[in-house]
């Protein structure tokens, strides 16, 4: 009984110490196969649609009148209620309440930063990658044009949202957008026409969209347009009460 009892104990030994050689045989296994995973470019996970749902610590900056806190505070407030698509090939889409911006991005990954051009008229925006995933990404103010920016620790946190999306279509990306963008010259009758035309086409998509997300709602805010939606029709402005989000679209108020 004895011997039987030592030679199931030497046996366990045995066991272990192979089981001890294994281990670094199992460890370098592990890292090649992690190594031959294919690898996801940060820029590659950042490139959907994304809203904002917390500005946290925004408490900081209101009702402060420094430089600093003013810049801050204007970016909080652009971002609100916005919807800010980040695209492969480097361009970017932001459609916010009333306001929008199209331009390039770019991610440099020895600062861990993105910087937005032309965020704001042509004022670039940088901000601090925090953290990411599949679904959130969190970004940081640091920088609005030439001025540096000290925080205070607020952080925008972002969550995917799809809602311009529909059936493959994108009704966020630059190509439906660039009719938002301000000329940098007066432009012909008929360069304003197909402005205008490219406009009519976003509603109609729009409109397509929420259909088939059955949506019983609207979002005028998010159309920039000159015309009004009414419970009993459709009609348009009249050049005496033409928005400032309309005319932003072009040159000037005389071509809008």
């Amino acid at each position: 009984m004895i011997y039987q009892q030592r030679m199931g104990h030497s046996a366990l030994i045995l066991y272990l110490l192979h089981m001890k050689r294994l281990i670094p045989f199992a460890l370098i296994c592990g890292l090649i196969l992690v190594a031959c995973l294919p690898h996801v470019p940060v820029t590659d996970s950042l490139n959907r649609s994304w809203k904002l749902e917390e500005a946290r610590n925004e408490e900081y900056i209101q009702n402060r009148t420094d430089k600093n806190s003013i810049l801050l505070d204007s970016i909080c407030k652009r971002f609100a209620s916005g919807y800010l698509s980040l695209y492969g090939d480097n361009r970017y889409t932001f459609i916010g309440k009333y306001v929008s911006s199209i331009g390039w991005w770019r991610y440099d990954k020895t600062n861990e930063t993105i910087v937005l051009d032309s965020f704001v008229n042509s004022i670039p925006a940088t901000f601090r990658l925090k953290g990411h995933a599949e679904k959130w990404m969190v970004l940081i103010p640091t920088a609005f044009g030439t001025e540096q920016l000290e925080s205070a620790d607020i952080m925008l946190m972002f969550e995917y949202d799809p809602h311009f999306e529909s059936d493959g279509a994108d009704l966020i990306s630059n190509e439906h957008n660039e009719w938002r963008m301000r000329p940098s010259r007066r432009e012909s009758r008929a360069e304003i026409r197909t402005r205008v035309k490219k406009h009519v086409d976003f509603l109609v998509d729009y409109y397509l969209m929420a259909e088939k997300k059955s949506r019983t709602y609207f979002e005028p805010m998010y159309m920039q347009t000159a015309v009004r939606f009414c419970r009993d029709g459709v009609g348009v402005e009249s050049e005496a009460h033409l928005t400032q989000p309309w005319i932003n679209c072009f040159y000037d108020r005389d071509d809008a």
